[in-house]
């Protein structure tokens, strides 16, 4: 009698098991994953549109399972925590990888093989992108626009002690090195070095972070490269007002990262913020592109300039330095670095005084770039 009893409460603990994540399935179609930055399968249908019998229904049909399930996405969250948390490694997020401590890192593989120096240039290429950036600048030159170029280093250049120690580097000189160097010796551009500059910063400052966003720098980091370029800007002559760190309210907030599975690995760094904001975003100023999105533009009225700037840049400068940019000059128009191969359209209609360029590590821009100049 006992075991029987046993037997049939099994059977029904047996079934619930079963059942219960049934009866909670997802049955709204066109669902997405935000955690998994995807569309979930739909319900499988037995006839397509035409009225023909589906042969791929059964297909379908496990896709819509696996990802329909009731309690599905909260197995997945705890599935991702334990592998967080235990093993110190990821489910998802794939693009990050974990250096010492859990530092996270960014993990694509274009980003591994900069980090490993297997993506150098050879010299007949380096003269090639020195001879572009020098038709660059001449150009502005001659129109009487001062050009600034400043390439930007992503974090494992400045930090390669946080990369995993199971990613071997080869050599030390990295790709963006060689470009530097390239076109230091071979130009006579104004160019923004700012690799010491960031890697001196680490004895007292955190120009990156740990375990925030390992694909920018911080705010400290960006605060570095402006006033670096507004140093260089002023030794040509200029006399712009810098901001300095009394400009703003400085302090530790935690910034750290949200991953996957709600995970939040805090990370405490020094967080910048504008005293006076003095810039008003509008659209007038981009006038026929008032509907590009990858075009802004800022006015501020109270500085004693009438400096126009174009800021061609990745999301370094927009995320990070339109802000301190738009205080210092009276009109910045900001256009993201894929729209360079329109470089002299964007020139000749905004007709600015000086045109800034940056161009992140992590990017390869340098094909457009070569071509956008034989233009020039």
């Amino acid at each position: 009698m006992y075991k029987r009893i046993t037997n049939i409460i099994f059977i029904v603990i047996f079934i619930l098991l079963c059942s219960v994540p049934l009866m909670f399935s997802n049955l709204v179609q066109g669902t997405a994953s935000v955690a998994e930055n995807r569309m979930l399968h739909g319900i499988a249908k037995i006839f397509k549109w035409d009225g023909s019998f589906n042969k791929e229904v059964l297909n379908e049909f496990d896709g819509w399972i696996d990802d329909n399930i009731g309690f599905r996405s909260e197995m997945v969250a705890l599935n991702a925590r334990i592998q967080f948390h235990v093993f110190d490694r990821f489910t998802h997020n794939s693009n990050l990888c974990m250096g010492p401590e859990g530092i996270l890192n960014r993990g694509a593989e274009m980003e591994i093989r900069q980090y490993q120096h297997l993506d150098l240039k050879s010299e007949e290429e380096l003269e090639e992108i020195a001879a572009a950036f020098q038709t660059i600048s001449d150009y502005l030159k001659d129109r009487g626009i001062q050009y600034y170029y400043m390439p930007l280093y992503e974090k494992y250049s400045i930090y390669p002690e946080h990369m995993p120690e199971y990613i071997i580097q080869y050599g030390d000189v990295s790709r963006i090195d060689q470009i530097v160097d390239a076109l230091d010796k071979k130009t006579d551009i104004n160019l923004v070095q700012l690799k010491e500059k960031l890697i001196a910063a680490k004895e007292t400052y955190r120009p990156y972070c740990e375990y925030g966003d390992p694909g920018h720098w911080t705010q400290r980091g960006s605060y570095i490269g402006y006033y670096e370029l507004m140093q260089l800007i002023n030794q040509n002559g200029n006399t712009y007002d810098v901001l300095l760190e009394e400009d703003f309210n400085i302090t530790m907030k935690d910034q750290g990262a949200d991953l996957f599975g709600e995970i939040h690995v805090e990370d405490y760094f020094e967080d910048f913020e504008l005293k006076v904001k003095n810039a008003v975003e509008t659209t007038e100023g981009k006038g026929i592109y008032e509907e590009d999105a990858k075009i802004r533009y800022f006015k501020n009225d109270k500085v004693d300039n009438d400096t126009r700037t174009v800021i061609f840049s990745d999301s370094y400068i927009e995320f990070y330095l339109l802000d301190e940019f738009s205080e210092t000059f009276h009109e910045v128009i900001w256009i993201h670095a894929d729209k360079i191969e329109s470089f002299e359209e964007y020139v000749e209609y905004f007709e600015p005084d000086m045109v800034i360029h940056e161009n992140a590590e992590c990017t390869e821009r340098y094909g457009m770039i070569i071509e956008m100049s034989k233009s020039l």
